[in-house]
């Protein structure tokens, strides 16, 4: 059972490093070396079950959760690993990255929709869809047909501020983070942001095809976070 495994590394129960399995062998080293929260680890596997069979989300709550389960709590094992500057507060440090990380995935679910909607799934509140009186179904028709259907497009509106919103609230983390790590999170940070900011410029050509940032793009993004002119 992988879960009860990192359960036990995580709990200093065991020797992890004897065990065959050369993942749960970086696991142990890893939480040997590094201040990492070993319920984190739970926690991503738990997103992963997540995801192993289509569920509704009834609400952005739930949806909310799901970010962090596959997202955050990657997002915070790596503040763990990188850690941050001697004057910074950990616990506040934390709480950022949980928002960059649910900033992150709910980037990548509105990116995804018809994409996850072939799949089955949908990751969008559900009450919220309800409230504007449409359905995924509904989004992907106002793609296609190139109609101007109202509700649509306030829903993905509403959608797109609030992960841009959440952007925002957690622009602190980038100069909290150790030096080292600075350019990482930068360019990680900015990528998704600019895939945000071509969603809500036009977010039914979005809905129709996959929003992508070409390898130019990436690479200048990535120069630039290498040289510190992300801000410039």
């Amino acid at each position: 059972d992988i879960a009860r495994g990192v359960d036990d590394i995580a709990r200093g129960a065991g020797d992890g490093e004897q065990r065959e399995d050369a993942v749960f062998q970086g696991l142990c080293a890893v939480l040997r070396d590094y201040p990492v929260h070993g319920a984190e680890f739970l926690a991503a596997i738990e997103g992963q079950r997540m995801d192993l069979a289509p569920r509704a989300y009834a609400d952005y709550e739930q949806t909310e959760l799901y970010c962090d389960r596959v997202a955050a709590t990657v997002g915070r094992i790596c503040l763990d690993v990188w850690g941050v500057k001697a004057d910074v507060d950990v616990d506040i440090a934390r709480e950022l990255s949980t928002k960059r990380g649910v900033a992150f995935q709910l980037t990548n679910i509105l990116r995804d929709i018809r994409e996850d909607h072939a799949r089955g799934r949908c990751y969008l509140p559900a009450d919220e869809l309800a409230a504007n009186g449409i359905t995924v179904d509904d989004l992907l028709a106002w793609s296609d047909a190139n109609n101007a259907d109202a509700r649509c497009a306030r829903f993905m509106h509403i959608q797109c501020a609030r992960a841009q919103r959440i952007f925002a609230e957690s622009a602190a983390l980038d100069a909290m983070v150790s030096p080292d790590a600075v350019a990482t999170i930068g360019a990680m940070s900015a990528i998704y942001r600019e895939i945000l900011r071509k969603i809500a410029v036009d977010p039914r050509r979005a809905l129709a095809r996959r929003v992508r940032l070409s390898a130019l793009e990436k690479s200048w993004i990535a120069l630039r976070a290498r040289l510190g002119l992300l801000g410039a």
